[in-house]
């Protein structure tokens, strides 16, 4: 070989060198970079983590609206015990005068009665 072959070579080594080079920074660039695999799985992580929250606070909604219901439910009950509770003692305060009234002692009696009381206050 001479130098006129040697410098052909190295010339053609050169630009082989150059092609792949470039080869490998086209295809860097065409490309986008991949994340890190700990990304990934933190990610994956935190949304099983969401989807589990979501998951026990609709379970919990559903509980409290069990709940609420009940008590909705007592509340109602509690309220139809009292409206009777002052039906009966608005018929008991009928009764006593009714009864004052025919034995004749309806006069002593002014009524002055609260709704929660047992009995009127006698007034002379």
């Amino acid at each position: 070989m001479d130098d006129g072959e040697v410098k052909q070579s190295k010339l053609e080594d050169s630009l082989r060198k150059d092609s792949l080079k470039n080869k490998n920074t086209s295809d860097h660039r065409s490309v986008k970079p991949k994340r890190p695999s700990g990304n990934r799985v933190a990610v994956k992580k935190y949304r099983e983590k969401k989807k589990a929250q979501h998951v026990y606070l609709e379970e919990e909604v559903k509980k409290l609206q069990a709940v609420n219901r009940v008590l909705t439910r007592k509340l109602q009950l509690q309220a139809a015990l009292e409206a009777e509770a002052v039906r009966l003692r608005s018929l008991l305060m009928g009764f006593k005068l009714q009864i004052g009234n025919e034995l004749g002692v309806g006069r002593l009696y002014k009524q002055n009665c609260n709704v929660f009381s047992d009995g009127c206050i006698r007034r002379d």
